[in-house]
């Protein structure tokens, strides 16, 4: 009976660790998703354009 319970408080302790893992990689990939969300918008507002003879606007390659 006393090896069972041990048994439980082992899994229990693992299954908490497992948890605590899974948040802290939840908070990672919402950071790293963050972050690649904000790359492309500074991408987008970093275009540059140029006005041709006629007043028309082009994009510029980068």
């Amino acid at each position: 009976m006393a090896s069972l319970e041990n048994e439980i408080k082992s899994l229990q302790n693992k299954q908490q660790t497992i948890e605590e893992d899974y948040q802290s990689l939840i908070g990672i990939m919402e950071r790293a998703r963050r972050m690649v969300a904000f790359q492309d918008q500074d991408s987008a507002a970093g275009s540059t354009f140029k006005m041709d003879k006629n007043g028309n606007l082009e994009k510029m390659a980068k």
